[in-house]
């Protein structure tokens, strides 16, 4: 499940796993051939509902076929439920514009509100593959006329991590105020113990700089 873990590994044809124990939340499904890092599809299961349930969830279909690849769950009343096959990204916004607190919106619906200079959200989901208007508007503004930033932004891909970083200083013709996207960002080391950083020049009347390490 996308920013939980491995939930299922080399499951073959005809096979069943044992019982996996979740909490009741909003769970996004990646399934990829095994031992391939590649999304096949991805699925939303809302388990939200189902606190203390069961249910068997079940692969059907034709990849690339007719009927096609699907995943679908069957509850112990006979009821099946197709989950829904979506296109997801995951993203991060880090407020670093000397602004006052701002109101982030999506596609005109309220997301983060009250988000202050220097802090940032967490990682959460966003649809991928499409076009997605972004507002920022100063703290209980009025996004319809007070956004000081009001762009489309496509993530590209499902199954992409980005940085939205904001930026710049809101009037200033020299470095203006925006949104920096970074692709491929992380949540977790690429691999060993080691810790990734990501690093941005983000002080808008600096040089060029050099960041050194001395052992």
């Amino acid at each position: 499940a996308r920013a939980v873990g491995t939930l299922i590994t080399d499951l073959s044809y005809g096979t069943y796993t044992d019982y996996l124990s979740v909490g009741p939340d909003l769970y996004y499904l990646d399934v990829r051939a095994a031992g391939d890092p590649g999304i096949v599809a991805t699925f939303e299961a809302d388990l939200s509902g189902l606190t203390g349930g069961a249910a068997t969830v079940f692969a059907s279909g034709i990849l690339g076929g007719s009927p096609a690849f699907g995943l679908f769950a069957a509850l112990p009343d006979g009821m099946v439920v197709e989950l829904p096959s979506v296109r997801v990204a995951r993203a991060q916004i880090i407020h670093n514009s000397p602004t006052p607190t701002v109101d982030i919106y999506v596609d005109d619906v309220l997301a983060f509100d009250e988000v202050a200079f220097r802090n940032a959200t967490g990682y959460f989901f966003l649809p991928a593959e499409t076009a997605l208007n972004l507002k920022v508007v100063p703290a209980g503004g009025d996004p319809a006329t007070d956004a000081v930033y009001d762009e489309n932004v496509a993530l590209e891909a499902n199954g992409d991590s980005y940085v939205i970083m904001a930026s710049g200083l809101a009037g200033d013709p020299d470095q203006p105020f925006g949104l920096q996207l970074f692709k491929q960002s992380r949540e977790a080391a690429a691999g060993g113990t080691g810790i990734d950083l990501l690093l941005f020049h983000g002080a808008p009347d600096a040089p060029e700089v050099d960041v050194v390490v001395d052992a």
